[in-house]
């Protein structure tokens, strides 16, 4: 049961990594969006005045901050605000050839990155999602379940295009949200005496909080699983890298500690993984 988890979780990182070194452009296109109040007199990147086209500027990469000059309509006086590179999404998908891109890039200005797009809001600051941001979310993802006891002893599976998944986010404050999704799939399994499990259309309900770190997101909170099989509840543990402003890839480990249908503590493990696609749902 394990090792099968391993191999399919290995596979999974084998697919998407690359080396920066050859893929990474040395330029980058950034947005930077200001609010109704806000106008953005020039960007500077060390010595360097970023031109701009309809709010995109084309930037190198390097270890130096970014710096933003621009005036509120409350005052008139010049403010500047900065933001500081960080690890690019390819630097650390180089996990293929034993992190040697890694290794490489370290050498290599080309391994920095910006937020692709960022807010300047009418309380001056500079964030990648802004308070009152609506997301909509479609996972494309593996789902695995199993539980080894006394009583109970299976490991169950659903592949994508077995399950159906959907949910949304809504960003309270800048950078920080609170999400809900529901996922409903078919799962096919084993028990430990090999006998072949299946568990009809289960439905796997998430809440949780988030917050955005750069090019990646770290979420918590609750998970429930309700099918013919299994009644549970527990949490949610999940890291997002969002590859672009659309497409991200996901890793969420959910231990589950209660058995809704028996009405007993007891352990289940729940691993998901896959591909993430996020929708604005408002301007």
């Amino acid at each position: 049961m394990k090792t099968s988890i391993i191999n399919v979780a290995i596979l999974f990182i084998l697919i998407f990594t690359s080396c920066a070194t050859l893929t990474n452009r040395k330029i980058q296109v950034l947005t930077i969006v200001p609010e109704d109040s806000v106008q953005i007199i020039y960007v500077r990147q060390d010595t360097t005045l970023l031109n701009a086209n309809y709010g995109h500027y084309l930037s190198l990469r390097s270890p130096h901050p970014l710096k933003i000059y621009y005036t509120n309509r409350n005052d008139t006086q010049t403010k500047v605000i900065s933001r500081k590179p960080f690890r690019s999404n390819a630097y650390w998908w180089n996990l293929s050839a034993y992190a040697v891109g890694m290794a490489v890039d370290e050498f290599s200005d080309k391994k920095f990155a910006y937020p692709p797009k960022m807010y300047l809001t009418n309380d001056n600051k500079l964030v990648i999602e802004r308070k009152g941001k609506i997301r909509l979310y479609i996972p494309l993802e593996y789902i695995a379940y199993w539980k080894t006891s006394d009583l109970e002893d299976f490991f169950l599976i659903s592949i994508p295009g077995s399950n159906i998944g959907c949910g949304g986010e809504y960003y309270y404050k800048h950078n920080t949200y609170m999400s809900g999704g529901l996922n409903i799939g078919y799962y096919d399994g084993w028990s430990n005496n090999s006998t072949r499990l299946t568990d009809g259309y289960g439905l796997i309900l998430n809440i949780k909080h988030g917050h955005l770190v750069n090019n990646f997101e770290f979420s918590y909170g609750l998970s429930l699983i309700q099918s013919t099989r299994v009644g549970s509840i527990g949490f949610n543990v999940g890291i997002t890298n969002m590859l672009t402003r659309v497409t991200g890839v996901q890793l969420a480990y959910e231990p589950h500690f209660y058995d809704l249908k028996n009405s007993r503590l007891s352990y289940m493990s729940t691993l998901r993984m896959g591909l993430i696609f996020k929708m604005n749902a408002n301007p």
